[in-house]
């Protein structure tokens, strides 16, 4: 990695664990369910960000090209034939873009949208309606030269309760009384729509901070990597966990027991791994994890045994080398069953959750890793044919243990995926069987991945040994393709 990116992570990770201490929020009472009330909903507002953020991007896509014939999505116009294309739904097509456009930008216009309406007061359902409306213009009218993508509708609308969600939530821990640049700089970091808005106008919402129980992890450290067995390779890893639980219940001694407000129980977890690719050090991996509880029931004892039960759902992004090649997963937890099991005593906490989940994918074909043996567009048929990965309905298994006492904490955490490629809605209708080359039908791909931490922090700053793994197998008719990565590290701690 060039000296100047190594000077910016260390900067970033500095500038975290200095406004640590500065981000307990304020002991103040408070009950979270009866805030969700009192938001005033500001449609009008909402719509004009969510129309001016819409004209933004829309003038990047005008500018790029997007309305012009050299554009290769390009299969409408602007006619009555299009349009009844469209509006029979004959037209609406998985599209054949190049990951990074189909996750990145439109995940990123999904999540802008929804804290928009989230800060307006709409909630969680008015917010993701907000986000479907932007998709549906988008799609319809601003690409009108383009078939409307089904993983673009689906992923712009899910992808502001999965992933904007908890962010929106963990924002709202600095705001309220009277706030302080570092309070406003936090908010924005997660909420941004809330920051401009606390900058610009008196907060109607309240003058109490809530009250979360919260974990919040930073991490710098080191491992070693080894892929298939092959030789070891050297990984600097950044990465930060951030858990919430602003229900009240939770946080109070004594017998309690409840409804959730939604989105009170939330995760967000990120991490960036830097190594040698044999052409420089550079960025092999990225990972961004988040889940979210839109409805559930906690109950606790007076002796601090907790369970919770709840209907939630998450996301999960990794992006990693893996010996000369790459994987790409993104998986969408459209919704699904949280189930956690709590002990918390003065001297001791363990924290069991387990969740399954139905999930809408975009994962590379490791099937096809080795090379894409299709004919190359034109003709653009399908994200596999073209680009190597492919649109799939899955299922998803998570389980976490954790146990903290006042020095040693210890975290193991496993995920499994499975994913069935949709075979249906391709861009280009043709028959496979016809024209083998270019496709495949029935394509299915497992990802495993697992971590176990152990940690020493006698304060807020510590040391932890890390074990984790991963394990990618790709079918088809078949035959299959596995890898698997295995790595042991170190890292230092900066907790709050």
């Amino acid at each position: 990695m060039p000296t100047t990116k190594v000077r910016a992570v260390a900067a970033a990770l500095a500038l975290a664990v200095a406004m640590l201490p500065a981000a307990r929020a304020d002991d103040i009472e408070t009950d979270p369910l009866e805030d969700e009330e009192k938001e005033p909903a500001r449609f009008g507002s909402a719509l004009l960000e969510s129309a001016i953020t819409l004209g933004v991007i829309a003038g990047y896509y005008i500018n790029g090209g997007g309305w012009t014939s050299d554009n290769s999505d390009a299969d409408l116009h602007w006619d009555w034939p299009s349009w009844k294309r469209k509006l029979s739904l004959d037209a609406v097509r998985f599209d054949t873009n190049e990951y990074h456009v189909n996750v990145t930008r439109h995940g990123l216009m999904g999540v802008v949208t929804y804290q928009i309406g989230r800060t307006n007061g709409l909630g969680i359902v008015g917010s993701t309606v907000l986000s479907a409306i932007d998709a549906v213009v988008w799609e319809f009218v601003i690409e009108y030269r383009e078939s409307p993508s089904i993983n673009d509708l689906i992923l712009n609308t899910v992808l502001g309760y999965q992933l904007a969600e908890p962010l929106w939530q963990i924002g709202q821990l600095w705001r309220g009384g009277v706030l302080s640049v570092g309070d406003r700089l936090k908010t924005t970091m997660f909420s941004p729509f809330d920051g401009l808005h606390d900058l610009v106008r008196r907060p109607r919402h309240h003058w109490w901070r809530p009250r979360a129980w919260r974990s919040m992890t930073f991490e710098l450290g080191g491992s070693t990597r080894w892929d298939d067995r092959s030789d070891a390779r050297t990984e600097l890893v950044l990465s930060g966990d951030i858990d919430l639980v602003g229900d009240r219940r939770y946080v109070s001694p004594g017998a309690q027991e409840g409804r959730i407000a939604p989105g009170t129980w939330s995760r967000v977890r990120g991490r960036l791994r830097f190594g040698d690719s044999g052409s420089g050090f550079e960025r092999s991996a990225t990972e961004i994890e988040s889940r979210t509880a839109l409805a559930g029931y906690y109950q606790q004892d007076a002796r601090g045994n907790g369970v919770f039960a709840g209907i939630g759902a998450g996301f999960t992004y990794h992006r990693e080398n893996v010996n000369a090649g790459r994987d790409h997963v993104t998986l969408a937890h459209l919704a699904g069953l949280q189930l956690q099991l709590s002990r918390r005593t003065p001297a001791l906490a363990m924290r069991w959750d387990v969740a399954a989940y139905g999930d809408f994918a975009m994962i590379d074909a490791h099937r096809y890793r080795d090379g894409n043996p299709f004919r190359k567009p034109p003709p653009y048929l399908s994200k596999l044919q073209t680009q190597g990965y492919y649109d799939g309905l899955g299922v998803t298994g998570t389980t976490r243990l954790r146990v903290d006492t006042r020095l040693w904490s210890f975290d193991a955490e496993l995920s499994a995926h499975q994913v069935w490629q949709i075979d249906a809605g391709e861009r280009i209708a043709v028959s496979l069987r016809s024209a083998p080359d270019l496709g495949a039908h029935g394509v299915s791909d497992f990802r495993l991945y697992w971590r176990a931490q152990l940690g020493f922090r006698p304060g807020r700053l510590g040391a932890s040994v890390i074990a984790e793994g991963s394990d990618l197998r790709g079918t088809w008719e078949g035959s299959r393709r596995e890898s698997t990565s295995t790595a042991i590290g170190i890292a230092l701690q900066a907790s709050y």
